[in-house]
């Protein structure tokens, strides 16, 4: 079995268990398949997100906010591995935007949040169907922290138009 796949196995049992013995148990089959992977792979930056997003239950289990520093870094890894024009970038910068506020970093998540939203505004206008709840769903995670920092005024309308969004999946 190689490593990409004990990660993923790892993590499935972590999501039937939910404890957090087999949560650490698919944190360290996901810093294997990082080390094993070449740079260059593919699916590299995939397999970094997937460590991020596991450290980040990690956090969200123990409440150590270390957890969820350490999830910061493989995440922005992967946004250095993957070019601009990704299909997989928006949810990368999504993952990113939801981690850094609690560090205190809401400058930066607010850039993050709204690059993702951007991205899916491009990737909706190409393809419609397969990006409008991805946009919907960005454009809520960006009005929450816009709100979250103060600037409630630009919120309200970019709130507004994900509303809207979810209005026309339904």
């Amino acid at each position: 079995m190689s490593s990409h796949n004990r990660a993923a196995s790892a993590w499935t049992q972590f999501e039937r268990s939910g404890s957090l013995a087999d949560l650490d148990a698919a944190i360290s089959a996901h810093r294997q398949a990082v080390e094993t992977a070449p740079n260059k792979d593919r699916d590299h930056a995939l397999l970094l997100n997937n460590l991020g997003i596991a450290l980040r239950a990690r956090y969200e289990l123990t409440g150590n906010v270390n957890d969820l520093e350490q999830a910061i870094v493989p995440i922005a890894r992967a946004l250095d591995l993957i070019t601009v024009d990704n299909p997989r970038r928006p949810a990368i910068l999504n993952h990113l935007g939801s981690r850094l506020p609690v560090t205190g970093r809401l400058a930066e998540a607010e850039t993050v949040t709204r690059q993702a939203v951007d991205i899916y505004r491009e990737l909706a206008a190409a393809n419609r169907d397969a990006y409008l709840p991805d946009l919907a769903a960005s454009l809520s995670n960006h009005a929450a922290l816009l709100a979250e920092v103060g600037r409630r005024a630009e919120a309200v309308p970019v709130s507004e138009q994900a509303v809207e969004l979810r209005r026309q999946l339904a």
